[in-house]
């Protein structure tokens, strides 16, 4: 028996693509000024790590229950600025301190500072000597109670750290690094752990999964103790106020305030992306309620969850019976993967842990259907009766894919009442007042705007998804490009036509900006030979595309490999001297983009990998 628990390092060569948002502001490391680069700094190298000694004992730890499976040595320091590292005062007063980090032989390193105290205007920034690989902005928005702050990874064996401070702050920055993770294991698909899971896993967008929307939206992927990898859900209370409540598996338990949780690491298809895909991040959590008598730890994010990132809180039921005969399911992360989707058509019976339906009533046993499974990383994911709430965390089983052995979770009623206490029960967090509903339904705190473009134009904002809070005003406007010109909205059917738009937002809907083609115009229909050709060139910050071939205004987006569009100008394309559109991209995380150039002589899409701007 395995206990659904996995040691994770996700990392990719060093021509990959790095693709995440950890919790931060827009901004790029001063230390990758042409200048400033130049401005030497110290370094500190760590101490040498013998992979084959702890090879060694992972073969001896590695099938124990009790102990997760490791990918790197921890290593213990005490790197501060004023001790360690070296200042720069620039101009205007701001003062820059940069720390290089260098484990020889490391495939990744990650970071857990003991002491993070910013003051506002100040800035940390963690990136890989190349700049390919950029964390942050971390700010004073990234200050947590308990002093802690874990970043995810940096993959190689050398990263730089970076603080700028302004020249006038309320008070002086404080940072200590507690600890350097240097990750040493290969087990063949060490490299990549995305695509890793077993093959009979089913993606979340597949037509399996329809339905389960709110389950899948509340599914977060968990990296605990900078080395332990479950898997956790967020889950609603009584008041649905967005209280950024999490619930995992105990033994998934360490320091919560090292805890980093991915938001929305899953495909857009039902097929496996070529790359992986982009996510978000937080980091730092209280501990508020652990029971090993069901496995059960609930945790409470520092922070509350952008609506960005699309949370959804999931209900629960507090159902106690011998067995529930309908359909249930799980949501997860079997080895560090992309989000996978399991169900079961033969219900769930009470049972003891690793025992036969019957044989106590603390735990639901599960046999999968479908050929679905769980794998290690799976630990801590809930269990969802047919209503979508949560009934259950995953302690561990025997389901791997080519059986149909059963899984145990932790009963969700069992640990209501738990030992009685705030610490060890989930009902003094999750029903403060005391209230004692048998089951609640799920909550999301927003309201989504679908925003869409019919015809050739601009809409700002651009098209996409739109996470609005209820009564929030949302505000358009769209305008006629090239020989298009704007005709009216249409709001779920009901057309408006003023370009200007604003109302208050009260439910899911689409608003999609309607354009008409008008053949008169200075420009004459080009030729079917006549197509676009795109030049596309950047740097970190800006990326310039040059529209060559046919002539003519065109229409310039730049949006996400899932197809959210991010930016929208009007160009000029062809003649002898074509302009170059400039986009701003300092805010935009390293990735796979995409460029659609649209005009009278049609449309042409290139990808690009922003990581500096230059082509995959």
């Amino acid at each position: 028996m395995q206990r659904k628990v996995l040691i994770f390092l996700w990392a990719v060569t060093l021509t990959g693509h790095f693709s995440l948002a950890q919790l931060s502001q827009p901004g790029q490391p001063r230390g990758l000024d042409p200048v400033l680069r130049e401005l030497p700094f110290a370094w500190e190298e760590m101490p040498r790590v013998d992979p084959e000694v702890l090879r060694a004992e992972d073969e001896l730890f590695d099938g124990h229950p009790a102990i997760p499976w490791r990918f790197g040595s921890v290593i213990t320091v005490d790197f501060a600025p004023g001790r360690s590292g070296t200042w720069h005062v620039l101009e205007g007063g701001q003062r820059l301190w940069r720390l290089g980090i260098r484990s020889p032989g490391a495939l990744s390193l990650n970071l857990v500072f003991d002491r993070y105290r910013l003051p506002p205007g100040a800035e940390l920034h963690v990136y890989s000597p190349d700049g390919s690989q950029v964390l942050g902005a971390f700010t004073h928005h990234n200050n947590q109670a308990d002093g802690y702050f874990a970043t995810t990874l940096i993959y190689g064996d050398a990263l730089i750290l970076e603080y700028m401070e302004p020249s006038m702050v309320p008070f002086p920055g404080e940072l200590r690094l507690e600890s350097v993770t240097h990750g040493y294991r290969d087990t063949g698909g060490y490299s990549k752990i995305f695509g890793r899971s077993g093959a009979c896993n089913i993606n979340v967008a597949c037509s399996e999964a329809d339905g389960w929307e709110g389950p899948v939206d509340a599914t977060v992927r968990l990296l605990v103790g900078g080395n332990s990898l479950c898997t956790g859900t967020l889950i609603n209370n009584v008041a649905s106020d967005s209280r950024p409540f999490l619930l995992t598996a105990n033994h998934c338990f360490a320091n919560p305030g090292t805890l980093v949780a991915w938001f929305n690491y899953q495909s857009a298809t039902c097929e496996n992306p070529e790359e992986p895909p982009l996510y978000d991040v937080m980091s730092g959590a209280v501990s508020r309620a652990r029971s090993t008598q069901t496995d059960m730890w609930l945790v409470e994010l520092n922070q509350r969850i952008p609506n960005d990132f699309n949370p959804h809180y999931a209900g629960w039921n507090r159902v106690l019976a011998p067995r529930l005969d309908e359909t249930v399911a799980g949501v997860h992360h079997p080895r560090g993967d992309i989000k996978k989707f399991s169900y079961s058509l033969n219900g769930a019976d009470e049972a003891a842990y690793l025992g036969a339906p019957g044989s106590g009533t603390n735990y639901w046993r599960v046999t999968w259907s479908g050929g679905t499974t769980t794998e290690p990383g799976s630990s801590g994911s809930a269990l969802f009766d047919s209503e979508g709430r949560i009934i259950g965390q995953l302690f561990g089983g025997y389901a791997a894919c080519g059986n149909t052995l059963p899984d145990w979770y932790g009963q969700f009623g069992v640990s209501w009442t738990g030992g009685g206490e705030p610490h060890n029960s989930l009902s003094h967090w999750l029903d403060p007042e005391g209230t004692e509903p048998e089951a609640i339904g799920g909550y999301r705190p927003f309201f989504t705007v679908t925003v869409d473009r019919e015809g050739l134009g601009v809409v700002e904002p651009p098209p996409g998804l739109y996470n609005i809070a209820p009564g929030e005003t949302f505000s358009l406007s769209a305008r006629g490009g090239a020989r298009w010109r704007f005709t009216h909205w249409d709001m779920d059917g009901l057309p408006v036509y003023d370009p200007e738009l604003s109302f208050a937002v009260e439910g899911d809907m689409r608003v999609t900006a309607a354009f008409e083609f008008s053949r008169t115009s200075q420009f004459e229909n080009p030729g079917p030979e006549e197509t676009y050709r795109l030049n596309v060139r950047g740097g970190a910050a800006f990326l310039d595309v040059m529209v060559e071939g046919a002539e003519g205004i065109v229409l310039v987006e730049l949006y996400t490999a899932g197809g959210q569009i991010l930016r929208v100008r009007e160009a000029e394309a062809g003649g002898p001297a074509p302009v170059a559109t400039r986009f701003d991209v300092s805010g935009l995380g390293a990735g796979i983009y995409l460029v659609r150039v649209t005009g009278p002589a049609g449309s042409v899409t290139e990808k690009i990998h922003l990581s500096g701007a230059t082509r995959p």
